[in-house]
């Protein structure tokens, strides 16, 4: 008889269980990600990035995009490097874009290529 006995579940992906002996689960929110089943803790996106589309319960990190004013040149972008601050004279929307030339401004192709 399993009666009085509790069930344990470990927290899905997207989620993490801070409070070791909780019931609850809670959701990353859009400054980090969870990628495995029994996740204490949703680990941070990099550096100048979050979650695409403000949304919680990630547990990818390649959803962790650069945020407006920076860019990346890979994706998923780089844990210890971050996303980079945008160049001077181009503007970065943030995301997966990389940076426009302003008016009066370009860049050399050779600058992409790494």
């Amino acid at each position: 008889d399993r009666s009085g006995r509790t069930s344990c579940s470990l927290c899905p992906p997207g989620s993490a269980q801070s409070v070791p002996g909780s019931k609850n689960c809670a959701q990353c929110d859009d400054t980090g990600y969870s990628p495995d089943f029994g996740s204490v803790t949703c680990t941070s996106c990099p550096p100048n990035t979050a979650i695409r589309g403000g949304s919680f319960g990630s547990y990818d990190p390649g959803d962790c995009i650069p945020n407006a004013g920076y860019y990346s040149r890979t994706w998923p972008v780089p844990t210890s490097e971050g996303a980079l601050e945008c160049p001077s004279g181009a503007d970065c929307k943030g995301g997966l874009t990389q940076p426009f030339p302003r008016s009066g401004n370009w860049m050399l192709l050779e600058y992409w290529t790494a």
